[in-house]
Parts: structure tokens; sequence; C-alpha cells
């Protein structure tokens, strides 16, 4: 069994449609350098809405030819919602506010790139 990583950028952009393109390039020639053996695709967080759109755009005899198994780790199907209530307000759900300060918080919480 081999591993790839493949990441990614927006779906929506032009880069994320070329991520997207590539990504089934990707598959086919995984499932062919391993003997046509149906290829396991592992996504992680935000990895589950582009892999959700690009299953939306390829068939479902291709899914059933080339797609042994999805499996979902931390995928935000809900939205993200956790993110915006930091970025707003200074999520700091387990620290007792006694001990630290929310705008603080928030002010470091909108630093973090992934957060956007």
């Amino acid at each position: 069994s081999s591993g790839i990583n493949a990441e990614y950028g927006g779906s929506n952009s032009p880069v994320g449609k070329l991520y997207l393109t590539n990504l089934k390039k990707l598959i086919e020639e995984t499932y062919e350098i391993n003997g046509q053996k149906k290829v396991n695709i592992v996504a992680h967080s935000m990895g589950n809405i582009y892999m959700l759109q690009f299953f939306k755009q390829v068939s479902k005899y291709w899914k059933n030819k080339y797609i042994k198994r999805y499996i979902a780790i931390s995928g935000v199907f809900g939205g993200a919602v956790k993110s915006i209530r930091a970025l707003v307000s200074g999520e700091i759900e387990s620290i007792p506010r006694v001990l630290v300060d929310a705008n603080a918080v928030r002010s470091f919480q909108r630093s973090f790139q992934s957060v956007y």
C-alpha cells in the first residue's frame, strides 16, 4: 500500500479547480500504478469539504471504479462555528475569564491564518 498527499487551495478559485482536476488524475494514476487497486481516501478538517466538492463532480461509475473507501477525520461539515465565535468574542471556553482576558485572546486568535 502506498500513501500520497494532496494538499489543496480553495475549490472555487482557479487554483482550487486545478487542484480538483489534478486530484482526479492523481487518484487514477495511483489506481493504475498499484495494479488497478481501488484507492483509499483519508481527508482531515477542511479537506473533507474539498472531497465533498470533488465527489459531486465525478460520476458514480468513476467513484465505484477508483474509490475503495473514504475516511473523514474531524470534518467541518457543520461549518466552522467555533472559529467564527473565536474571531468575534475571543472564545476561551475552557479557561476561566478571571485568568485570561478575552480581548487579548481575541487578538491572538485573529492572528491564526487557519481560522480564515
